[in-house]
């Protein structure tokens, strides 16, 4: 069973008793399991949410990897050494973002706010001109459309251009399914 806790409980269970679809549901498991179903399908709307599991290949094939390279020839002045270092730091940045994972959680702030930072403002352009290293298309990427339940559990305005933030579970970003099981263990059926 799902971790939730006693607000987030308290929050699911006066929301069955306010939805006709739900609420009129037989107090048994066959009710339960119906509940679940569809608090399982895709929200209204539709509400956007970070997505807590992004393949890092997705967020790779979303970056601007030339801008992270200076577009002036090589020379020997110090500005030049300096555009190339800050896009390198940046670089490094997204190694160590990457390294050993095969998924990205952007629900959680500090790692997007990292990406953010390590995919903008790249001094790299002619005469040092900022680049982007690819945010636009990373940010929507690392969105995805939300569950019911989800977005019952969720905080913000759940738009393309401001998703909301996935609540959090036991320490973890809430993304997926409740069971039957949690719905019968909120309800005391």
């Amino acid at each position: 069973m799902t971790a939730f806790s006693t607000a987030q409980q308290a929050t699911i269970a006066a929301d069955i008793a306010a939805n006709s679809d739900m609420n009129t549901q037989p107090h048994n498991s066959d009710g339960a399991f119906a509940i679940a179903a569809l608090y399982n399908a895709q929200a209204a709307g539709p509400y956007y949410v970070w997505d807590n599991a992004v393949p890092i290949l997705v967020i790779m094939d979303n970056i601007t990897w030339a801008n992270y390279t200076p577009v002036d020839a090589p020379d020997s002045t110090v500005t030049w050494s300096n555009r190339s270092l800050a896009a390198q730091g940046k670089q490094f940045n997204l190694q160590t973002m990457f390294q050993s994972r095969l998924t990205f959680d952007a629900n959680r702030a500090t790692l997007r706010s990292g990406l953010t930072d390590a995919t903008q403002n790249l001094p790299t352009g002619t005469g040092g001109a900022i680049l982007s290293g690819g945010w636009a298309n990373i940010k929507t990427a690392i969105t995805r459309t939300a569950t019911r339940i989800e977005k019952l559990l969720a905080t913000g305005s759940g738009t393309q251009g401001t998703p909301s933030t996935l609540a959090q579970v036991a320490g973890a970003s809430f993304g997926g399914a409740i069971t039957y099981q949690d719905i019968q263990a909120i309800m005391g059926w």
